[in-house]
């Protein structure tokens, strides 16, 4: 990190604050917080079949189908 070696004396961007990065250097008070979150659920996909079924679905079909006429009309 370019502030630990004193190349640069700030940096401001989305960088996390870890409790390894707090003992290597000094963080300010953040004046923003966001809600963003991620959710994963706890009953986790264990094969590939329900993914599959759903992209080979009648309805998935004609959603790309339609993204691709859009796109060929959006072109021409």
């Amino acid at each position: 990190m370019n502030l630990e070696t004193g190349n640069v004396g700030v940096a401001v961007a989305a960088i996390t604050v870890t409790p390894m990065r707090q003992q290597r250097v000094d963080f300010s008070v953040p004046y923003f917080h966001t809600a963003i979150g991620v959710g994963v659920p706890v009953n986790r996909i264990t094969s590939w079949g329900p993914v599959i079924r759903s992209i080979a679905s009648f309805s998935f079909l004609q959603a790309a189908l339609g993204l691709l006429g859009l796109a060929f009309l959006a072109g021409a």
